[in-house]
């Protein structure tokens, strides 16, 4: 598989960067190539509390297949009703911090803007954090309770930050009328070491994320863990 460098980037950037990767090797045949292009978001708010989102440079790099292991679309069917128009398009993955998600108008707005990239043809990939201050406030009752809180426990209870925000943002995206699902870090396929809360990340494996995308879903990732396919402890 494809790997990075994560020195020049920060490591949720190299996170996107590498799923992104992972995602677009399924389409791939043998003897071909493909150009995937990464495009980062920011987003802010106006006075009126909607929400404003500004394109920057995109990324792109050429892959080949003897780099990436690739796959036929046509493998368990996945392909099957799923135009070719579609498959064609770059997979667009976004990843929304917690000050874009602090609000459930905030998280609407979002799932406002992730609407429309879908209705347009894009296949959509959106990564979420805790809302707002939620991880912060989750780390001082965790102090509150233990001064040396269990770090198993402590992943345990941080996650929930962002399944919260995962779930929020499916809901408000079915509401719009875009189909969506949520996966955390496990269902997701990241693989990570078994160090609570320092954990790496040695692998990505997102066959389920690749599924719903050629069910013309938006996924909604849970930021900020993984699980070791080892012991299967979420870190």
């Amino acid at each position: 598989g494809e790997t990075f460098d994560a020195k020049m980037r920060p490591p949720n950037a190299a996170l996107l960067m590498r799923m992104a990767l992972y995602l677009a090797a399924a389409p791939l045949r043998s003897n071909s190539s493909m150009l995937l292009t990464v495009i980062p978001w920011s987003c802010c708010y106006t006075k009126s509390g909607s929400i404003r989102t500004q394109r920057r440079q995109p990324c792109r790099w050429r892959l080949a297949t003897a780099r990436v292991a690739a796959c036929s679309c046509s493998r368990a069917g996945l392909s099957r009703g799923y135009s070719s128009r579609m498959r064609n398009n770059p997979i667009i993955v976004q990843k929304y911090g917690g000050a874009c998600l602090e609000t459930p108008a905030k998280i609407r707005a979002v799932a406002s803007s992730l609407a429309d990239l879908h209705r347009r043809g894009h296949r959509v990939v959106a990564i979420v954090s805790a809302m707002g201050k939620t991880t912060d406030e989750l780390v001082r009752m965790a102090y509150q309770v233990s001064p040396h809180p269990n770090r198993r426990e402590l992943d345990m209870l941080l996650t929930t930050g962002e399944r919260i925000s995962m779930s929020l943002m499916s809901m408000a995206l079915s509401d719009l009328g875009v189909p969506a699902i949520s996966f955390t870090g496990s269902q997701a396929g990241v693989m990570t070491d078994e160090s609570h809360s320092s954990a790496r990340i040695l692998d990505v494996r997102p066959t389920r994320v690749r599924e719903e995308l050629d069910r013309g879903r938006i996924v909604v990732l849970a930021g900020f863990q993984g699980v070791n396919p080892v012991t299967r402890e979420i870190t």
